[in-house]
């Protein structure tokens, strides 16, 4: 299933009636658009039961089948590849993936940049750093505004 296919299935018919007093003399409907993170969430569970397919001659044609050998076929809108993705935890000049070892990360987050998520179980180390940025900003009448430059330090957290 393609992303555009994806959004078309989940498109929903949302309504509006136009009348006097709340009536329904006209109804207006159109079909609308989910949040992309709901088709996103949709995408990702295809993904997560995905089926291996291999390319296999049956008679004198080549079909698309499981690679796992039963007999039991994918359906027209289920997720399937011919090759397994890389392990993106690990560095993999083959294919691009840089690996997580050496990102950082947040360690108060539950979302994919969470420490837990993104260092793949191997832990994280925690550092401090200096940042710097604008504070105590003042406006002048008319044009500018003059700020100074504050140091603080932060914990940072870097994957191991």
């Amino acid at each position: 299933m393609q992303l555009r296919q994806a959004v078309r299935s989940s498109l929903q018919t949302d309504c509006k009636c136009h009348g006097v007093s709340g009536s329904c003399n006209i109804k207006t409907c159109w079909r609308a658009l989910p949040r992309l993170s709901d088709i996103g969430e949709r995408l990702k569970r295809k993904y997560y039961i995905a089926t291996e397919v291999k390319m296999r001659q049956i008679g004198s044609k080549y079909q698309l089948m499981p690679a796992n050998g039963k007999l039991s076929m994918y359906q027209k809108n289920d997720l399937i590849f011919v090759a397994k993705s890389p392990d993106y935890c690990l560095r993999d000049d083959r294919v691009g993936s840089p690996g997580t070892h050496g990102r950082l990360c947040n360690n108060t987050s539950t979302g994919t940049d969470s420490c837990d998520s993104m260092c793949c179980g191997r832990g994280y180390r925690t550092f401090t750093t200096e940042t710097f940025s604008r504070c105590q900003c003042k406006y002048y009448w008319c044009c500018y505004v003059k700020c100074q430059v504050c140091r603080t330090w932060v914990n940072a957290y870097e994957c191991n």
